[in-house]
């Protein structure tokens, strides 16, 4: 690896020597922390809205010496925020507070109008950064080292730069950035739009070059290594059905082994986790989910190690698995260019056969940001509408990410390679349970891996036995890891805040999201119990299309019900799902004759 960042290390300082990313978020704070530093002493303050953009802001900025009331906010009041008290947005008044400071961007612009008739000093950081040059065009807290947003500053600033010598300096400028995150990619499909080797910035063609004469070095020194090393990438929140907008991904199919029927066992990254590694679902499993992954809590970890592997794992939730299979450098919501770099220098650093999972999650997910991003407008309301705009921009994402997926599989070569979804994108409109959201997309690359198309069921469950034939055919046959029906399951939301948005759904016709369910995918149809007893029937089409359909035969229903399960977590016995009982008493107030909850077995 020493000569790999040793090639980096010439590339990046044939640019500039400085670390530019850096650089500007350290500006960025500094413009930030100097306007807090210059309230009075004394001047009562007060923050708007406990978000995470405050609370990336509380993290950032020392308010050490500021007088702070509190923070005020619409929806909630009556507890603390990031160590200050929660007051209701109505008692913020020119007697209450001298200043006012809010960081929030999705309602920024009915804040502004909001505290029109105040009379106080109002800091809008995004106004303040501007006044200073540099304009964001999201929220402060997706403009953390590591995230897309950061790199797609520099990458809009050449964009939309002018004449030819401001447009020279940002590409310099921009190419930098890129080198230090490490996203290759993009740096070829910038070299591409502007024209290849017949393009006009001569710093671009010699930049992209030596960029391909680091990447042929990495494919080499991958290639030396004798072990039998399986990477995954496991991409966040993509479907099935996503694959359309992978043109890069979709023709990898009929290189390797496609499951056409992979099924996730939940909507959500973390009980995925758990069934991947702990062969748990998240009712029948629950609590013995609730701690993190560990060697003795996971068949998974336990069966690599004992075959020599170092296994390893990448990216979010950093919290849900043992520190000592972490990789280190790796930090929450960064973009995947970075997680693949620290992945690649750890795999060739071992001389062990390596097992890793690199899980990529800020891609496919809302607000589904790539550093290419050109048009795209993250003060939405409402994120999860399925608008034209959204949908636009996440297929711009998945084409980014699209492209970066398959140069990671071709500096592998013939290492087995694995690429999964854990679920579909979530929109405020569309079932928890519905196919966009269960039906994954799953493929296996590799010198070692015949090409087939696999017809029948797979589910996460089975991942370990997967595994197993992966590493040990001889021992283990495929027909052991496919199944001829699939279950799912998923508990009651349980954070207050998305609890809150979550009824405001179910008052606007939206799905019953948020309520435990339980599902069984078997032939061409499939049936959800919820935990209010409402029942779910479909006749799937061969495109994946879901029709809602009466079930009458009761023999049916009780063999589906027998698969799937009927019980449910009482969440009364819990004090995680204290905010979740709200969801029930919601959707009782408009439909009192589902009666009482399934988990409800005695006297309230």
């Amino acid at each position: 690896m020493n000569e790999i960042l040793a090639l980096y290390q010439k590339l990046h300082d044939s640019l500039g020597t400085d670390e530019i990313c850096v650089e500007f978020r350290s500006k960025m704070l500094k413009i930030i922390q100097d306007a807090v530093d210059n309230i009075p002493s004394g001047a009562k303050v007060g923050l708007r809205c406990a978000d995470r953009c405050m609370a990336s802001l509380i993290e950032d900025i020392d308010f050490g010496k500021t007088n702070i009331v509190g923070i005020y906010d619409l929806m909630r009041s009556g507890e603390l925020f990031a160590g200050y008290p929660i007051l209701s947005a109505d008692q913020l008044t020119d007697e209450a507070c001298d200043y006012v400071i809010f960081a929030t961007y999705t309602y920024r612009t009915a804040i502004l109008k909001e505290l029109r008739e105040y009379s106080g000093k109002i800091i809008d950081i995004y106004s303040l950064l501007s006044e200073h040059g540099i304009q964001l065009r999201g929220s402060f807290n997706h403009y953390q080292l590591g995230t897309p947003l950061l790199l797609n500053y520099f990458y809009l600033r050449y964009w939309e730069a002018g004449n030819f010598a401001v447009k020279e300096t940002a590409l310099r400028e921009f190419l930098q950035a890129a080198l230090e995150y490490k996203d290759f990619a993009f740096i070829s499909k910038v070299y591409e739009d502007a024209g290849g080797p017949d393009g006009k910035h001569p710093v671009l063609i010699e930049t992209w070059k030596r960029t391909q004469h680091l990447l042929e070095t990495i494919q080499t020194k991958i290639r030396e290594r004798k072990q039998p090393d399986v990477i995954a990438f496991w991409t966040d929140a993509i479907s099935y059905f996503d694959l359309a907008d992978m043109p890069g991904m979709k023709a990898k199919i009929d290189e390797g082994c496609f499951f056409e029927r992979a099924f996730t066992n939940s909507p959500w990254t973390r009980p995925v986790m758990q069934t991947i590694f702990q062969k748990l679902l998240p009712i029948d499993g629950f609590p013995a989910t609730q701690e993190p992954i560990n060697r003795e809590s996971s068949p998974l970890i336990r069966y690599l190690e004992n075959k020599g592997y170092e296994f390893r794992w990448g990216s979010f939730p950093v919290w849900a698995i043992d520190p000592a299979y972490r990789i280190p450098q790796i930090k929450q919501y960064m973009s995947n260019s970075l997680i693949w770099w620290y992945g690649l220098q750890s795999l060739l650093a071992s001389e062990r056969p390596c097992f890793y999972i690199l899980h990529f999650f800020i891609e496919g997910h809302h607000p589904t940001l790539s550093p290419d991003l050109i048009n795209f407008d993250l003060s939405r309301p409402d994120l999860y509408a399925k608008e034209a705009q959204a949908l636009e921009q996440r297929r711009g994402v998945l084409a980014y990410l699209d492209r970066c997926l398959m140069l990671y599989n071709r500096l592998l070569g013939t290492k087995t390679q694995l690429f999964f979804s854990d679920h579909g994108g979530f929109w405020s409109d569309t079932a928890e349970w519905s196919e966009e959201r269960l039906h994954v997309y799953f493929l296996i690359l590799g010198q070692a891996v015949r090409r087939q198309r696999v017809k029948k069921f797979f589910s996460f469950l089975n991942f370990q036995e997967l595994v197993q034939w992966l590493i040990e055919p001889e021992r283990n046959s495929l027909d052991c890891v496919l199944m001829d029906e699939a279950v799912s399951q998923d508990v009651d939301y349980y954070g207050e805040d998305t609890v809150n948005a979550t009824i405001k759904y179910f008052k606007r016709g939206y799905p019953h999201n948020g309520i435990a369910f339980r599902g069984i995918r078997t032939g061409d149809c499939k049936y959800v119990l919820n935990a209010l007893g409402e029942e779910y029937y479909y006749i799937i089409g061969e495109g994946g299309e879901e029709t809602l359909t009466p079930l009458e035969d009761d023999a049916l229903r009780a063999e589906l019900q027998r698969k799937c399960g009927t019980s449910f977590i009482d969440i009364r016995k819990y004090d995680k799902f204290k905010h979740s009982r709200k969801l029930y008493e919601s959707i009782l107030q408009d439909h009192p004759e589902l009666g009482p909850p399934l988990w409800l077995t005695g006297e309230d």
